[in-house]
């Protein structure tokens, strides 16, 4: 098994093409977004608050927008849950 490529938000095992320059594309980067959050949450069974934390979304509680600094570590793990997700429905 190939290591993951962590230099991307999103990490993979196969080389893809990026966005490099202003293109023309049939998706919105939107769309892949509400995806990612989709699978998170159904298919990964993660809770929205930790599919906002991986999204790098502003929490919608007091609590979380002032009073808690989550530790990036901690989304590893959810992370790779969704990796994992995305495989089992072959997107990646």
């Amino acid at each position: 098994m190939k290591a993951y490529r962590y230099d991307f938000v999103v990490h993979g095992q196969r080389e893809a093409e990026h966005l490099v320059a202003n293109a023309v594309i049939p998706w919105s980067p939107h769309t892949h977004h509400r995806s990612f959050a989709t699978v998170a949450e159904n298919r990964a069974g993660l809770l929205e608050e930790t599919v906002g934390g991986l999204l790098n979304q502003t929490p919608a509680s007091v609590t979380g927008m002032q009073c808690v600094a989550v530790d990036y570590r901690r989304l590893h793990k959810p992370m790779t849950d969704v990796v994992n997700a995305l495989v089992e429905l072959d997107l990646i």
